[in-house]
């Protein structure tokens, strides 16, 4: 195959009920010239016997199909990474291995890149649960390119990287710097795409099918589970400060990154409802955070609430006297 015009990257690790669906809807897509990368992150299941079965339905997809095997998991941050390193394509997309795609999809995003001379397109996109219809995304994408990024750090618009067509050339600026843990790495890859790029669009779609597995890494709220996640989003909102620092252009978002601390630090909410064990973590995490939430229009008033009972230690102690903790 010549140059593809689209490489699909996809991190597989223990999605054998839904590996199935996402591989049909990606080799039914209507354009033809894809570079399918599956990067194996070690599953223990039987995802990638599953992925071969599917293929053999497809003998037309298997010149075009590259299987990259981790030599142990190594979380989907560095399988994106290692996918984009390997990709040929012209533009790149990801795609989850639990959700799937309208066999539309990339041909109407190429074209729509192609036509208007994008550096990259989205999409809407639908959120799925137990197969039922759960709602429509339809974030705002402003056209000035500090606001959108600025919306990106306010939670206001997607961040996704599954409903991003990316120039292959912009992964590809040396200054990028790859996120390496699994927590909004997304938002870390989406701000920088959007700063090095020049113009971008959208086609309204939607086109992109989002499944919310319950026994995903993000539905898992076990303690263990909540602190790694505190650790790895951490280290992505530090490569994104860092970021904003050497672009000089820290100064103009500081505020809304403080806001993604913000977003951060409520992980681990969920634990200090009921005593003040990780208090602490939650004070130091982002100190600057604490002492200029209070200011900030884009947190609601609950929220402002809650930290303040955090702050003063007696959060677990009010909780207890809600009538929801009442027999």
């Amino acid at each position: 195959m010549s140059t593809p015009k689209v490489s699909v990257i996809i991190p597989v690790y223990n999605v054998e009920p839904y590996i199935e669906r996402c591989a049909r809807s990606l080799f039914e897509q209507t354009l033809e010239e894809i570079e399918y990368i599956f990067v194996n992150d070690c599953t223990p299941d039987a995802s990638m016997r599953i992925l071969q079965n599917v293929l053999e339905d497809y003998a037309q997809r298997k010149n075009q199909i590259i299987i990259i095997n981790q030599p142990y998991n190594m979380g989907a941050a560095k399988a994106r990474e290692d996918g984009i390193k390997a990709a040929q394509g012209e533009y790149i997309i990801h795609c989850d291995s639990d959700d799937w795609v309208d066999k539309d999809m990339y041909r109407t995003m190429y074209e729509k890149a192609i036509t208007e001379k994008l550096d990259y397109v989205l999409c809407h996109s639908i959120y799925y649960s137990d197969g039922q219809v759960h709602r429509k995304v339809t974030d705002p994408i402003s056209e000035d390119k500090m606001e959108f990024i600025a919306d990106m750090l306010y939670c206001s618009t997607t961040v996704s990287l599954c409903n991003r067509l990316v120039k292959r050339k912009i992964y590809n600026t040396p200054e990028f710097l790859f996120p390496t843990n699994h927590m909004m790495e997304d938002k870390a890859y989406a701000v920088q795409i959007a700063y090095y790029s020049g113009r971008y669009g959208y086609v309204d779609g939607p086109y992109y099918y989002y499944y919310q597995n319950p026994n995903s890494v993000c539905g898992n709220t076990s303690e263990t589970v909540l602190i790694k996640k505190i650790n790895q989003a951490t280290a992505n909102i530090q490569i994104i400060e860092k970021f904003l620092h050497n672009k000089g252009i820290y100064n103009h978002l500081k505020s809304a990154l403080k806001h993604s601390q913000f977003v951060v630090m409520g992980f681990l909410v969920p634990m200090l409802k009921n005593n003040n064990r990780y208090r602490k973590l939650w004070m130091n995490t982002f100190p600057q955070v604490v002492r200029s939430l209070w200011f900030s229009k884009h947190i609601s008033l609950p929220l402002k609430m809650i930290s303040f009972m955090i702050v003063l230690g007696i959060y677990p102690i009010v909780n207890s006297l809600l009538p929801h903790n009442k027999k």
